[in-house]
C-alpha cells in the first residue's frame, strides 16, 4: 500500500480522469428523493413535503472551489469546502420540510437533490489494513474498532521473490495476528494476511520501466507454479481466512495473463478466500480470474487532482465507475479511503491522520512541513462511506488502522465516522 515512490507516478497517469464531469447513476437500496432543482442561487431554501432526509447531491458545471452550508430550521447540519464538480453531502437523518443550501464559489451550479438513502446490506464491510510493524506491541489496537471493522489484512511480514521462494517474518507476523485476535475478541472478524511480490531492480528511475521490470519479476514467479502450495500452508497454518494480494502496476496484458492464471491455480488450491487491492487504472484481470477472487480493495488514493488533492471525492467516483465500466461485481468491491495526508506537490511524504485530526473538522487540507497537505477528513469519509453505500460496492477499505485516533468514540474519528454513517443508512 505504503507505495513510496511509485505512487507519484501512478498519480500522474490517473490525474487527467478528474478534468471532466463523472456520470452519476445507477443507485441502490431504497431511496426518495424529496426534492430537485436545477435554478439555484448562492443560498435557496428547498422546500418539499415533511419527510426523511440524509442527503444532498450538487452538481456544478465544472470542477471548482466552493464552501457548502446545509441547514435545518438554522441549524447547521452540514458544512464542507472542496473542489469537486460533484457534491455527495450526506448527514444523519432528520425528518424536516425544508432545507436551507449554501454555495459559495464561482462555479454554476446544475443542480442540487435532497433525498432519502437507506441500505438494505446487511454485509457491508468495512476492512482495515494493520501495518505489521505498528502493532506488535502490548494493547497497540483499541479492541472497540472492531465494533467497526469486519475484516482485517494484516499487512508486512510476507514476500516472495521472483523464484518464489516465500519468507515469512515471524517476528512480524505472530506477534501481529495474536495482537489482532486479541482485540477482536468474541467478535465475527475475518482475518488475512497480505503478501508482496519482488519490487524492481536498483537503478531503474523510469516508472514504465519499473513496472515491467517487477511485472516480469512477478511472472517469473507466477510460472513456477510452486506459490500455490506454499500459500495454501501458510493459510493454513495460522489459521487465516485468506491471502491478498497488491498487485497495482502491471501495464502489458501478457502479465496481467500471467497473474490471472496463477490466481485460477491458486484457488485450487484453497478453498480460503483471494483479495486483490488495485488501482482504479489498472483493472487487467481475466474474466475467469475475476470469478475466484473473492474481495477487489480500490485504491481510490494517491491520485491527485489538479488542486493537489490526492483522494477526493471525485476520486470515489472515478473508482466507481472504472469498476461498473469493468464489469466487476459491485458486491466484491471496497471503496479504499486514506487515513493519511499526502502534500499538494506530491512529494513522498505520509503524513498520519491523528497528528493533525483536530485541524481537519470540515475541510480536507491543512499546513506541514511540506506546505498544503492533503487529507479525508471526518466529513470526507461520512460522505464517501454514504456514497459507497448509495451505490451498491460491498464495503470500504481503510489503509491504514494506525492513521487514525485511538479511541473510535471520538468526534475525530474517521472509524467512528464511518461506524456513525453504518448505522444511520443501513436498514434494520
Amino acid at each position: 500500500m505504503y507505495k513510496i515512490l511509485r505512487f507519484i507516478f501512478a498519480a500522474v497517469i490517473a490525474v487527467s480522469s478528474f478534468f471532466g464531469i463523472p456520470v452519476f447513476e445507477e443507485e441502490t437500496g431504497l431511496n426518495t428523493v424529496a426534492a430537485e432543482i436545477t435554478e439555484f442561487s448562492g443560498k435557496s431554501e428547498i422546500v418539499f413535503d415533511k419527510q426523511k432526509v440524509n442527503t444532498v447531491e450538487i452538481e456544478l458545471e465544472t470542477a471548482a472551489p466552493a464552501e457548502v452550508k446545509i441547514c435545518n430550521n438554522n441549524e447547521q447540519i452540514y458544512h464542507r469546502s472542496s473542489s469537486d464538480a460533484y457534491r455527495f453531502c450526506a448527514f444523519e437523518t432528520v425528518e424536516t420540510d425544508k432545507l436551507t443550501v449554501e454555495i459559495k464559489g464561482d462555479a454554476a451550479v446544475k443542480s442540487v437533490k435532497v433525498s432519502f438513502k437507506q441500505n438494505e446490506n446487511k454485509d457491508f464491510r468495512v476492512t482495515s489494513y494493520f501495518v505489521s510493524q505498528s502493532i506488535t506491541a502490548p494493547n497497540s489496537i483499541n479492541p472497540e474498532v472492531f465494533d467497526v471493522v469486519t475484516d482485517a489484512i494484516v499487512f508486512g511480514c510476507i514476500t516472495f521473490d521472483e523464484n518464489a521462494e516465500i519468507k515469512v517474518d515471524t517476528s512480524l507476523l505472530e506477534p501481529a495476528l495474536t495482537n489482532v485476535r486479541n482485540a477482536i475478541g468474541n467478535r465475527n472478524v475475518n482475518v488475512y494476511v497480505n503478501i508482496l511480490g519482488p519490487g524492481s531492480d536498483s537503478g531503474i528511475t523510469d516508472w514504465n520501466e519499473q513496472m515491467a521490470n517487477q511485472a516480469k519479476k512477478h511472472s517469473k514467479a507466477f510460472k513456477t507454479r510452486k506459490l500455490e502450495g506454499q500459500i495454501a500452508e501458510i493459510l493454513e497454518k495460522y489459521n487465516l481466512d485468506g491471502i491478498f494480494f497488491d498487485y497495482e502496476y502491471p501495464i502489458e496484458k501478457e502479465a496481467w495473463n500471467d497473474f490471472s492464471r496463477f490466481l485460477i491455480r491458486l484457488n485450487r488450491a484453497t478453498d480460503k478466500k483471494i483479495g486483490l487491492a488495485v488501482a482504479q487504472w489498472d483493472l487487467g484481470m481475466s474474466y475467469s480470474a475475476m470469478k475466484v477472487i473473492d474481495l477487489v480493495e480500490l485504491m481510490q488514493y494517491d491520485l491527485f487532482d489538479s488542486e493537489g488533492n490526492h483522494s477526493s471525492m471525485t476520486s470515489a467516483v472515478n473508482g466507481y465507475n472504472a469498476v461498473k465500466d469493468n464489469l466487476i461485481p459491485k458486491e466484491k468491491v471496497d471503496l479504499g479511503v486514506p487515513f493519511y495526508g499526502r502534500p499538494a506537490d506530491g512529494g513522498a511524504y505520509w503524513y498520519n491522520y491523528n497528528e493533525y485530526a483536530d485541524k481537519l473538522a470540515d475541510i480536507d487540507y491543512t499546513e506541514t512541513d511540506q506546505g498544503k497537505t492533503y487529507f479525508n477528513s471526518w466529513q470526507t469519509i461520512y460522505d464517501k462511506t454514504a456514497y459507497a453505500m448509495s451505490r451498491g460496492l460491498g464495503g470500504m477499505m481503510v489503509w491504514h488502522y494506525s492513521c487514525d485516533v485511538y479511541d473510535i468514540n471520538s468526534d475525530l474519528s474517521l472509524f467512528g465516522a464511518m461506524k456513525d454513517c453504518i448505522e444511520d443508512r443501513q436498514v434494520g
